[in-house]
Parts: structure tokens; C-alpha cells; sequence
């Protein structure tokens, strides 16, 4: 990792095994330039190379040159000296002290090469500014060590700046420095850990500075501090799992254009992708979605249920995050049509970021803003467009890109200075021109380029691709909108939140874009100047920049007769003979805001070569908001302006002080500190100070703050004594004030204006404990203007203008007022008959960010007089919201009674609430029994609006006996033709109080079931979410639109009351109800899954429909078949074979059910086993299946007659499914222990009963079971956990040891001994029988198999019992062989709905 040149004393030897171990390549050592060469064998430096740096501690005379060179030629070709690719590496301390700035480093290089007679590099410090060296290196002096920590230099800024480091300017060696322990008490929040990321990312930076050559040289500062700090074993990475994805897959439908934006989404989250497209138009737009392979299915549907007509639909592996599919599938794709505007999106989520969502969102929300789609759509920018915030330095995080990003820059051949330079799209969400991506192309990556997923945050091709993207595709802009919404990894340039204004309004409608941020604070400097942006004020803004003020000449002629009209118009107020007389002891005088009364004072703070030249430094417009006038020195101390007017964005305030006359050093000038305009913003909460109500702390208690943050950064005050006529501009938070008056006789007359900038937020820290607690908000007075920020009065008076009014009320004066003026404004024009410029100019307050709730109820009133009656009963059906005053509360309900003859009756049919609807229609039909068909048009047309007639068609219709009209009738019949078409396929009975209802429906939108039972109730269906496949009705209509046209719902009718009417989508539906009850439970399960259309509708609806009703109709069903008297009941036939056992304490029983034939096997084993031959065990089989009947009992007749095994045969009805033919089973034992075995497990030798038997004996309360292995030899079953699915939250079984020697297990169990599990496999267990019945045996209701173990496992432990493996006892398990090796749709759907029953009887699984 780089070349580390560390920085050595003569007080630290070293070693060459402590530089080796260290990573260390050279050392370097200061010398004077009079001091004669070190050694040959330096003894400090433990035979490591040396690099000089020499100190020339007075001037070098040329004539001392060549000397100079020839005594040191001799050791800088001995070995000691460290050459760095070929020539010696020397290092010039004090350029400034060269012969000549401008060709005496050249001179002093050329004499040194003449003696040596080869070339070398001579570098100078990054502050040095002679001319002729060949780079320059970083230096780092420690700052003044302090005993209190607060006083402390912050450590964790410089790793700060290294994340934000600009492009070099030239070759750079970087410096970092650790800490040794005599110099922590220099520093706050020092560690390790910041010293460790600080070295890999210069190291990073330097490589990638020399084209990623490993040999790029990197200074460390301290050895001592490196040795302490440094550890050369870093965290090991972890591995990368292997992957094998399946290929892509990808679904089309609908014709693209190139005219439309290439919306380009990675849909890893399907909620999500839900929720940003709900909102978007689709005109305009072609989709182009990549998400995970098992999600296609589900990603399809969504996107047909959302009606996207024009789609490229890619499945893929999940790998390389959202970048991979993007460069692989999306943009390909997109590029082939030729679209012209794009956008790039994905589902968001970063969960190692706190705020990861928000930040999504903000992303998305920018780029789908209507501003950026019409830019979009009516000409591309060149480049990309990036949301706010986002637009960071390449070199954020670095250390964890680099590697990639270096072999990137050597297959592309991309400069050093021009990578580092580079900015990249954070989040990597952005928009633009497609044509900008063409390079991408061009990189011909495959999807093995990219590492398989494994959690990881950084450091991934994709994150460095993430960083690519900013190189191949510059040009990139930053959208407006708030920066602060970008989450805080790597050390924000910005210390300050916030939600700035990110358009300015310029009259009644142009909007200016503007930056978060000023362009002298900004990181993208320079490419602001290589832009032009500063134009002819590059001067001002690179002074402003550097030192945080500049100088300005205003003309000496012009401001002298200004200087003299402002001390005639105000030296009349300023007492100086005493101030005189008390020695200046009460400060500086001064007139504040003096522009009141004095037209030159205006004229001075509203000079425009001032205002040009602020406009171009800060990129927003400027405007006047304070003046002060000074007749004398003010003698005040050092402070900041920042404490007592900042802003949001930060940085948006600046002061200007003016001469009035030439300023005497004698005269208390003005003082400044060049470089404290970087220093962080502050407030009072940062110094110990809380806000309490009407106390202002002054600005006193930061400057014990100020004093101490000179001190540490050793920053030097400076005096500012101009001629008349010249300005000092100065940043907000320069720290300045006014030096001692000397000469009291002697005058100071000057001005200062404060300034603030369009576009933001305003507000006093001083008093404000932003973000946590109270802000002092400001609303400025705009001194041009002569009123306060935040009010257009151009548009205002445009917008009358246009209407033909003349102001009635409306005198602009301050906020408040301002507001009381509107709205009176707005309620004199409406009751004068001009209801839409009243609309309008609530319209204009409300836009403004008047917040009165008062505006929408004046909003409402002029839509009523403008007709737009529906319009204004929404608007007061908000305003009567409890939140809301009483008084407003009660204008809004006397409104909606006057003129929302529906408004409470669409209300509740709005809210779903049938029966509040259905007391609500009686009034309405009581007014309308007289209507003609166009007095019911206004309800006919909000129904149709609003989707409300499946809703209010049947509490119609109820109502035909009960209020005839032939006014009814015209409505019923205007609302039946809003009716599409929706059939009832069946009606089904689970309980005498729960329905299920199957069918489909064509229309889109929410689907309406509701029915009326005998008792008068209305009941509402619980319908799906999700629409179930139907493809049968997309063939049979001839409509492919409707192949998501299904539904299930569940509705209870509640007690006492029988099913009399039922619409569907408002039309009526036969009631024909078959019951299920009683009916074979087997077929119930799959008469309902195919109901679902299993095998159509995707996997990750099949919890939505089990919630709809399926779950709760299965567990109702299944409920009587839990009696002992049902399985008793099942048992057809029961015969006994072999020799009978009558003192057996066990019974084996094993269920049958297709394959029989592993009962050969049983046989064979058992009858070899000592216990089966002593009589001590019974064998039980339970045929669950009667196909095989005949063939079981023909052979036990033929084969077991002669057997000394003690065999029953015990035959059931039908096939009733592994847990009832378990419990049949175990209810026909009738010994006090009871073994469970599957079909297919088999004995792989004698005596696997014993440590069972044992273990119960010893341990009661236990369910026990044997260590199962597969026929190769190797684990499967050795207990059991509990995953999720990855559907939803349904839960999965997992054999945890699964596939592992059996060896292995000694680290579980080392003497063989039982021990506890979670839960343990159906496959074979062994238990006490009269448990096994009292907790109710296998649950019926998981069908044929599958968790019914994993459920009884949680009841037995629920009960107070234990789950032990015993690995001494061993079988065989051919898994699964006992059933069909088919899987199809039904198989899986049998095993979700199995899923489904476990996670909700076992809630504990959460």
C-alpha cells in the first residue's frame, strides 16, 4: 500500500525488523544545510535508506551553490541515500530563503545534478511558493498542547479533509501524523482507528495521484506515533460466499418510443417500487425494471396491476447491487430504442446508514420532481443531473474504492490529477441525457466481474463503479433542494442542517435555480472558475476564499462627496467631546440603520459594483438588510457576525465595511483574522449555553470560544487601514473587531453594511438552539425594496394588475400584518364579485408559505363562488378536522351544511364504513323524493369519481321498498351504468358465521363486496390485497388485461343472522352456498389452493390471500377432526400378525402411505434387533392410503405369519394426512411408550431403541429422537431451527446440521450424550404416550405434512417438556421417498399454506 517515508529524530532509533514490520520504506531526517552528511551506517535508522529534508535557516547566496553541492554529492550516491524510481528523493525545508523565488531552486538543482551527475527530485513544501522544484510535500506541525480538552485541536478534521481533498496541483507526497503519548494531550478525539482510515486513504490518493502506481510516496510525520498506532495485521476480509445465479430472464410488453423518458429502476424491494411509481403519469414514460429472479413473477403483476403499458421487465441474480443490472440489463436496453432523457432509480434502503430510507427517498423525490421531468422531456442537460447533496468528491471514502478505481484508471488511462479531480453521484440515482452514458458501453463488464453479495457497505466494483460513473460521464449539475437531506458519511463539508429555499422568486414568473451553497465555500471551486462563474470578481472571490475578506476600490472622487454628505447628515448625533472626555471608556459610537434618514447612507450600501461583485462570490443574489455608521474607532472585541444573523443554507451573510475617509493607524482601525472564516459555525448551545425565554446572553460567551480557537490554529490578527474610497468585503464568520484608539482626538468615520442572500432562511444563533430546540427566526427588511423579505410585492401587484383591482386592505408593513392584510384583502374581493382574483390571491399567500388555516377556508369560499361546489366541500371537510381551532372547526361544518347536501354521505362511503353510510342516505333521499335525473347528477358524478357506486348501488336498492320515487329508480338506473363487469364463481360456508367468496371483477380499483343479512346488518368482505391470476377469463373475454382480474375475500356475518342479500362491484349475486363442513379435509385444502389459482398467481401473494380468509377457513375446518373420537373413527380395520408380545412396553408406529415396500426393510432390521426378538417392542403400521390396502395385508399374511416380530396392521377410511394417521396411530398403541418412524427411515443396526428408551427414563418430561443420516453416511436430522422463508415473515424448518460427518458432533455432544435442541423432525420421534394425547396429538390442519413437528415441538416445550437428541441411536432416512418426487405448484402452494398455520398458532416464532 504506497511508499511510506517516515519522519525519524535523532531520540528515536529504529530498527530495519521495525521498519520492515511497519511497512516503512525510508526514513526521513532533518539536517541544516550546514551540517555535515550523516554516515555511511547512520546508526538511528538501522541500515533503512535516509531522505533528507534540509533546513536553510538563512539566505542560500548563489555563489554558496556550487559548495554546497559538492559536499553533499558524495553521500547522495552512497546507498544510504533513498532513491525514489531511479533518482535520490531530497526534501527543501525554507525555499523562501533560496537566492532568487523565481530560478534559485532551479540553480541550486542544476549544481547538485553537475556534482552528481545524475538527476534527482527536489521537493518544497506545499506552503512554499518559490519556483523550479519538481513537486512539493505536506507538512504537519503539531498544534500547542492544552490541558483541557475542550481547548484542543479537533483530530478528526484532517481526516475530514482527506475525504474532501482536492485534485492536486502538481505532484504532492500527503503527510499524515499518529500521535505518540507525550502528544495526545495536543489533540481532542484522537485514535487508532482515525490514524489507520487516514493513512489507506492518502495512501489511496497518492497511488492513484501517480496512475496507481504502488510506489507512490506518502509522508508519516511521527514514528513513535506510527508504532503506537499502526498494526500491519488489519481486519482480515471476510470471504466471499460462492455464488451460482441463474440466468437473467426478461419480460416485455408494449411498444417503446424514443420521444419518452427511459425511466431506468432496480426493484430490489417491491413495496417500495409500489409506492414510487403509484404516483408517476404514465404518458411520457417507458419502464425499464431489474429485480431479484424469484421476485419476477411478483414484479410483473405489480407492474400490469399498475397499468405500465410500455415495459422491459428483467429478472437477475442479486448481485452487484442495483449497478450491475443497470449496466448490464437496463441501459442496453434503454440505448437500443435510442431514448434522449432518462432516469435512473432504485429501491433505496442502506441500512447501515441511520437515516438510509430518508435519504432514498430524497433521492427519488428530486429526480421525479414535475421541474426535472419537463426539463427531461424538453432538452436533456449534456451530463447527468444529481439530487442535492449528492455531488461529492471521488475521493470520499476512498480508501475502501481504490483498488478497483485503480484498475479501472489503468484500463481507461485516465490521468491522476483528472481522476482526483472527479466528483461522483452519491446513491447513485440520477438523470440526464442517455447519450452521456455511451462510454459505459463500452466497459464490457459481465455479471462474475462483480462480487457476490454478502452484506457488504463499501468497497464492492459496484461502489467504485458508483464513483466511474462521475469520470466517464461529467458533465454533472446538482439539482436544487436541500443538501442536509444526504446522510453524514464522510465528513460533510457542511456542519449545519437544514431546509433552504432553492428557487428564487424574480417577479411574478421567472425562477432562478440557485446552489446550497456559497461559490467561495464550495468544494467545487475551481470548477466555478474553470466555468466563468465569478467572471471578472475571480480576484475577489479567490481572496474571500483564501483569507475569508478582499479588498475593493470604489473610486476615491465619488465616495469623497458621499463620505461628506453622510457627516453632515449625521455628525449632528454624535457626541465626541464626551466620549472625549471619558477616555473612550464607553466604546465606539455608532447610528444603526442611519439609511432612514440619510439618502448617502442608502446610496452606500446599495452600490452596484458592490452588489456585482457579492453576487458573483456567493451565486445568489444579494440584498442590503443593516447599516452601521461609526464616527470613531469602536474598540470592540474580536467576534464573529455568524453568532447574530446566519442563515439556511449556512454561509449566506457577509458584511462590507466602507472608508470614509483615509484611516490613521492611531485611529482604533479595523481588525481582522485572515483564515477564521473556516472555523465551524457556532451557536449558543455549543459554548454551554441553553436558551431561556426573554434572556439574551450576549455575544460574550463565545469569546473565551474565539481567543482559544486563534490561539490553537495559530492564526494571526491584521489591521486594515485603507484611503478613503476602498472596501473591505468579508465573509460571515471572519472573526474581526477594532483595535485600541490611540489618539482619541482622531476620527474613524466609516460604514458598514450587512448583507444576506436570496433563497434562504433567516435566523439569530445567538438565541437559537438549532436543530434540537427554539430558533430565533428573522424576517430581514430589504433596505432597496423598503419592505421584508418573503413578500413578492412585484407579484402581488402583477397579479392585481391583471385582475384590474386596486388594493383595499393590503399595506405591506410587517409579516404578521401582512398576513391579516391578504386575507382581508382576499375576503373584501370576493364579497366585491371578484372571486377568482380573491382564489388567486390566496392561492399566491398560500404558495408564499403563509401558513394561516384561514387562507383555505377563504380558498373554499371563492370556489363556491366560482361553481366549484365539490372543490370547496373537500377543502372544509379537512378544515373540520379536531385538529383544527373550534372556530374554524365551526365556519367549516356550517359551510359543508350549507352547501354539501352529500358531503356527509360521500364522507362515509370515502371511509368505508357502510353502516355510517346507510344513516346517512335516509336524509339525502328524504330531500331528493321529488328530483328530476339532474338533481341526482352532482351524487351520480361523485360516486363515478370517486369509485363509490359498488357502495352505494346496494344501500340503494335495499331502500326500493322503503322509499319509492321515480326519482330513486333514475338514480339507481344512472348508477348501474357505472357498474363493469364482475362475476361470483362461488360462495362457500366455512362456519356457520364465515364465507368465503371466490370470482373476478373488471374493473380496476378496490374491489366492493358487501351483503345484508336477516338481523338488518350490513357486513363488508375482507378482501386480498393482492388479485389472484385468472387467465381463464382474460381467454374466455378476449381481454389480457383481465389475467389479474381474480379475488378472494372472507366476510363474517356475524351471530344470529343468515345471508339474505349480496352485491358484488354493486351488482347483485345469486346465493347458491356450498358448504364445506363434514366434507373430506384433504380435498377442502386443495379445492381452496386451487381456488387461488396456484400455479398462476405468484408465490409472494399466497399470504395475502391466506390472511384474506383462507388460514382462518382451514383452522375452522380442521377443528373437529382434533377429537381423540375422530381418529378412533377413522380406523376401518385392524389386524394382528407374528408373535404377539403382551409385556411390550414400546410401539413402533410407522403411517403408510403410496410406497409400502419399505416394510421389507423395517422387517429385516427389526427382526435382527435383540428388543423386537425379546418382545420388549410392538411394530404398528397405519395405512393412510386404501390403494394399497390389498397389496399391504396380502403380504403381512404371506411374509409375517412366521415372523417373531409382534406386527399390527391398522387401515383408514381414506387418506386423512400424516398427522391424523400419527395420531390414529398412537391412539391404537397401547403401550406406555410410542416410537414415530417414517416410512423411509430404516435401522441401520441392531439395538438404536436403547439410548431412546434410556434417555426417557432418565430425563420423563422428554420428546426424544435419533441422530438420522442420509444413505451416504452423512447428517440429516440432528435437530431443527427455525428461518424465515424469505416470503414475507412465513417461517421455514432448517436442519442445521444438515450435510456435516456425523465426526463433526463432537463438538455438540464429545461422550455421545443427549443434549437439548429446538425443535426436532417429525421423521422419528419417541415419547410417552399419554403426553403425546393430552397435548392433542399432530395438528390436523397441516394436511398432508410439513411443520405439524415444528408446532408440536413448540407445544411440548410450551407444556414444560424437553426436546434431546441422542446421538448414540442411529438411523437411516431416505427423505422424502416415501412420497411423489414430483413438485409441482399445488406441492408448494400446500407447503406455504403449512408456513402460514405455523407462524400463526405459533406467535412465538416472531
Amino acid at each position: 500500500m504506497a511508499l511510506w517515508l517516515c519522519r525519524l529524530n535523532s531520540q528515536e532509533p529504529a530498527e530495519a525488523e521495525d521498519a520492515r514490520r511497519l511497512g516503512i520504506s525510508a526514513w526521513v531526517i532533518t539536517v541544516g544545510v550546514d551540517a555535515e552528511p550523516p554516515s555511511q551506517s547512520w546508526p538511528q535508522g538501522g541500515g533503512v535508506p535516509l531522505v533528507l529534508e534540509w533546513r536553510l535557516q538563512d539566505a542560500l547566496p548563489a555563489t554558496a551553490e556550487p559548495r554546497f553541492a559538492q559536499r553533499w554529492c558524495g553521500w547522495l550516491r552512497s546507498s544510504s541515500a533513498f532513491r525514489w524510481r531511479g533518482r535520490p528523493l531530497l526534501l527543501l525545508r525554507d525555499s523562501d530563503c533560496l537566492s532568487h523565488p523565481s530560478y534559485g531552486a532551479t540553480r541550486l538543482k542544476a549544481a547538485l545534478e553537475s556534482a552528481l551527475g545524475e538527476r534527482i527530485w527536489l521537493l518544497q513544501p506545499t506552503d512554499g511558493g518559490a519556483a523550479g522544484f519538481d513537486g512539493q510535500y505536506e507538512v504537519l506541525d503539531l498544534p500547542m498542547a492544552q490541558e483541557v480538552q475542550a481547548e484542543r485541536a479537533n483530530y478528526e478534521v484532517h481526516l475530514r479533509e482527506a475525504h474532501w481533498r482536492p485534485a492536486p496541483a502538481g505532484w504532492t507526497i500527503p503527510a499524515v501524523r499518529a500521535l505518540s503519548a507525550v502528544d495526545q494531550s495536543r489533540y481532542a478525539n484522537a485514535s487508532p482507528r482515525l490514524y489507520c482510515d487516514w493513512l489507506q486513504l492518502l495512501s489511496r490518493w497518492s497511488e492513484l495521484q501517480h496512475n496507481g502506481a504502488a510506489d507512490a510516496p506518502v509522508l508519516l510525520e511521527s514514528f513513535e506515533g506510527h508504532r503506537h498506532s499502526w498494526s500491519a495485521a488489519l481486519s482480515p476480509q471476510r470471504p466471499m460466499p460462492l455464488s451460482v445465479e441463474a440466468p437473467p430472464r426478461c419480460l416485455r410488453w408494449g411498444q417503446a418510443c424514443p420521444s419518452n423518458i427511459a425511466l431506468l429502476i432496480h426493484g430490489f424491494y417491491l413495496d417500495a417500487l409500489a409506492e414510487m411509481l403509484q404516483a408517476l403519469p404514465r404518458d411520457g414514460f417507458d419502464l425499464y425494471v431489474s429485480t431479484p429472479l424469484r421476485q419476477l413473477p411478483a414484479a410483473a403483476a405489480l407492474l400490469r396491476q399498475q397499468r405500465w403499458e410500455r415495459v422491459a421487465l428483467f429478472g437477475v441474480p442479486n448481485r452487484g447491487r442495483d449497478l450491475a443490472p443497470f449496466l448490464l440489463q437496463l441501459l442496453p436496453a434503454a440505448a437500443a430504442v435510442g431514448h434522449h432523457g432518462f432516469i435512473k432509480l432504485h429501491t433505496k434502503s442502506s441500512p447501515h446508514l441511520g437515516d438510509g430510507k430518508d435519504w432514498g427517498g430524497h433521492l427519488v423525490n428530486s429526480l421525479l420532481d414535475p421541474a426535472v421531468v419537463a426539463q427531461l422531456r424538453r432538452q436533456p442537460p449534456p451530463g447527468l443531473l444529481a439530487p442535492a447533496g449528492t455531488l461529492v468528491p471521488i475521493t470520499l471514502q476512498l480508501h475502501n474504492n481504490a483498488e478497483h478505481l485503480k484498475r479501472l484508471q489503468r484500463t481507461h488511462a485516465v490521468n491522476g490529477a483528472t481522476l482526483l479531480g472527479a466528483q461522483f453521484i452519491a446513491g447513485s440515482m440520477f438523470a440526464g441525457r442517455l447519450s452521456a452514458l455511451q462510454p459505459l458501453l463500452k466497459m464490457e463488464l459481465s455479471l462474475s466481474d462483480f462480487e457476490p453479495e454478502a452484506g457488504q457497505t463499501d468497497g464492492t466494483l459496484a461502489h467504485a463503479l458508483e464513483r466511474w460513473i462521475g469520470v466517464l460521464a461529467a458533465p454533472l449539475e446538482e439539482l436544487p433542494g436541500d443538501p442536509k437531506a444526504m446522510p453524514g458519511f464522510g465528513f460533510r463539508w457542511s456542519r449545519h442542517p437544514g431546509k433552504p429555499q432553492t428557487a428564487i422568486r424574480m417577479g411574478s414568473s421567472q425562477i432562478k435555480t440557485v446552489r446550497p451553497y456559497p461559490l467561495i465555500d464550495s468544494p467545487q471551486f475551481s470548477e466555478h472558475r474553470d466555468e466563468g462563474l465569478f467572471a471578472d470578481q475571480l480576484a475577489v472571490a479567490g481572496q474571500v476564499r483564501q483569507r475569508g475578506y478582499a479588498v475593493l476600490g470604489l473610486g476615491r472622487g465619488r465616495m469623497e462627496a458621499l463620505a461628506a454628505r453622510i457627516r453632515r447628515d449625521l455628525e449632528g448625533q454624535f457626541d465626541l467631546e464626551a466620549w472625549r472626555a471619558e477616555a473612550g471608556q464607553s466604546g465606539g459610537l455608532r447610528l444603526m440603520d442611519a439609511w432612514r434618514q440619510s439618502e448617502a447612507v442608502k446610496e452606500v450600501a446599495l452600490l452596484p459594483e458592490v452588489q456585482l461583485a457579492l453576487q458573483r462570490c456567493w451565486g445568489r443574489e444579494p440584498f442590503a438588510y443593516q447599516t452601521l455608521n461609526f464616527p470613531v474607532g469602536t474598540q470592540q472585541h474580536l467576534h464573529s457576525d455568524a453568532v447574530h444573523s446566519h442563515t439556511e443554507p449556512p454561509g449566506f451573510m457577509c458584511g462590507v465595511w466602507v472608508a470614509l475617509e483615509d484611516i490613521h493607524p492611531d485611529s482604533g482601525p479595523l481588525e481582522y483574522v485572515p483564515g477564521s472564516q473556516r472555523l465551524p459555525y457556532i451557536q449558543a448551545a455549543d459554548v454551554g449555553v441553553r436558551q431561556q425565554p426573554g434572556v439574551n446572553p450576549g455575544q460574550k460567551i463565545f469569546h473565551e470560544y474565539w481567543q482559544t480557537a486563534i490561539r490553537q490554529g495559530g492564526l494571526q490578527r491584521e489591521t486594515f487601514t485603507p484611503r478613503l474610497g476602498q472596501a473591505l468585503i468579508w465573509s460571515a464568520n471572519l472573526i474581526h473587531g477594532g483595535s485600541m484608539v490611540e489618539n482619541l482626538q482622531r476620527t474613524r468615520w466609516s460604514q458598514v453594511t450587512h448583507y444576506l442572500f436570496e433563497g434562504c432562511r433567516y435566523y439569530t444563533p445567538l438565541l437559537s438552539d438549532w436543530p434540537e430546540g427554539p430558533v430565533s427566526w428573522r424576517i430581514p427588511f430589504d433596505i432597496a425594496r423598503g419592505y421584508e423579505r418573503g413578500v413578492d410585492l412585484d407579484g402581488l401587484q402583477a397579479l392585481a394588475a391583471r385582475h384590474g383591482w386596486s388594493w383595499v386592505k393590503f399595506v405591506p408593513s410587517s409579516s404578521e400584518e401582512i398576513e391579516t392584510a391578504l386575507l382581508e384583502e382576499a375576503i373584501a374581493s370576493r364579497e366585491s364579485g371578484a372571486a377568482a382574483f380573491s382564489l388567486e390571491l390566496v392561492e399566491w399567500a398560500l404558495e408564499a408559505g403563509f401558513s394561516s388555516p384561514w387562507f383555505q377556508d377563504n380558498r373554499a369560499r371563492a370556489l363556491v363562488h366560482l361553481n366549484r361546489e365539490d372543490e370547496a366541500c373537500a377543502l372544509w371537510k379537512e378544515l373540520a378536522l379536531p385538529h383544527h381551532s373550534t372556530a374554524l372547526r365551526e365556519a367549516a361544518l356550517e359551510m359543508l351544511a350549507h352547501y354539501g347536501r352529500y358531503s356527509s354521505l360521500e364522507a362515509a362511503l370515502l371511509q368505508g364504513d357502510v353502516f355510517a353510510a346507510d344513516r346517512c342516505l335516509d336524509p339525502v333521499l328524504e330531500q331528493g323524493q321529488h328530483h328530476n335525473p339532474a338533481d341526482w347528477q352532482g351524487l351520480v358524478a361523485t360516486a363515478d369519481r370517486q369509485g363509490l357506486m359498488p357502495l352505494l348501488l346496494p344501500l340503494l336498492e335495499a331502500r326500493l321498498d322503503s322509499h319509492p320515487s321515480q326519482g330513486l329508480f333514475r338514480l339507481i338506473d344512472g348508477l348501474r351504468l357505472l357498474r363493469g363487469a364482475a362475476h361470483l364463481d362461488q360462495l362457500l360456508r366455512v362456519s356457520p358465521e364465515l364465507l368465503l367468496a371466490v370470482g373476478w371483477r373488471a374493473m380496476a380499483g378496490p374491489l366492493v363486496l358487501i351483503s345484508r343479512t336477516s338481523t338488518g346488518r350490513w357486513v363488508q368482505a375482507d378482501v386480498a390485497p393482492s388479485n389472484l391470476r385468472r387467465p381463464d377469463v382474460a381467454k374466455q373475454l378476449q381481454l389480457p388485461a383481465l389475467s389479474d382480474a381474480g379475488f378472494l375475500a372472507g366476510f363474517e356475518l356475524g351471530p344470529g343472522g343468515s345471508l339474505t342479500q349480496l352485491w358484488l362491484q354493486g351488482r347483485r349475486q345469486n346465493l347458491e352456498v356450498r358448504d364445506l363442513r363434514g366434507l373430506p379435509y384433504l380435498g377442502v385444502v386443495d379445492h381452496l389452493l386451487e381456488l387461488c389459482q396456484a400455479g398462476y398467481t405468484p408465490a409472494e401473494q399466497a399470504p395475502a390471500l391466506f390472511d384474506a380468509g383462507i388460514g382462518q377457513a382451514l383452522q375452522l375446518l380442521a377443528a373437529p377432526l382434533q377429537a381423540e373420537e375422530h381418529w378412533r373413527g377413522l380406523i376401518q380395520r385392524r389386524v394382528r400378525f407374528g408373535r404377539q408380545a403382551p409385556e411390550a412396553e414400546i410401539t413402533v408406529v410407522i403411517p403408510l402411505y403410496r410406497r409400502w415396500d419399505f416394510m421389507l426393510g423395517h422387517v429385516a432390521g427389526f427382526s435382527q434387533d435383540p428388543w423386537f426378538l425379546e418382545q420388549r417392542v410392538r411394530l404398528l403400521y397405519v395405512i393412510d392410503d386404501p390403494t394399497i390396502e390389498t397389496e399391504v395385508l396380502g403380504w403381512c399374511r404371506g411374509q409375517l405369519s412366521d415372523e417373531p416380530l409382534d406386527v399390527t396392521v391398522i387401515s383408514l377410511q381414506r387418506n386423512s394426512g400424516f398427522a391424523l394417521a400419527c395420531n390414529s396411530g398412537v391412539l391404537a398403541a397401547e403401550t406406555p411408550y410410542v416410537c414415530l418412524l417414517n416410512s423411509d427411515v430404516l435401522p441401520i443396526q441392531p439395538g438404536w431403541l436403547q439410548p431412546l428408551f434410556r434417555t426417557l427414563l432418565m430425563v420423563p418430561e422428554a420428546m426424544v429422537a435419533p441422530l438420522l443420516l442420509t444413505d451416504d453416511g452423512r447428517i440429516q436430522h440432528a435437530g431443527m431451527t427455525v428461518q424465515p422463508l424469505g416470503l414475507r415473515d412465513l417461517p421455514a424448518c432448517v436442519h442445521t446440521l444438515k450435510g456435516l460427518d456425523p465426526a463433526q458432533m463432537q463438538a455438540l455432544s464429545p461422550e455421545g450424550l443427549p443434549y437439548d435442541v429446538e425443535l426436532l423432525s417429525g421423521a422419528a420421534l419417541m415419547f410417552e404416550r399419554h403426553r403425546f394425547l393430552e397435548l392433542g396429538g399432530f395438528n390436523p390442519v397441516f394436511g398432508r405434512g410439513d411443520f405439524e413437528d415444528l408446532d408440536f415441538s413448540m407445544r411440548w416445550r410450551q407444556a414444560g417438556g424437553r426436546l434431546q437428541l441422542v446421538p448414540r441411536s442411529r438411523l437411516t432416512h431416505l427423505e422424502r421417498q416415501s412420497i411423489t418426487h414430483v413438485q409441482n405448484h399445488m406441492a408448494q402452494w400446500r407447503g406455504l399454506i403449512n408456513a402460514w398455520q405455523a407462524k400463526a398458532l405459533c406467535p412465538e416464532l416472531a
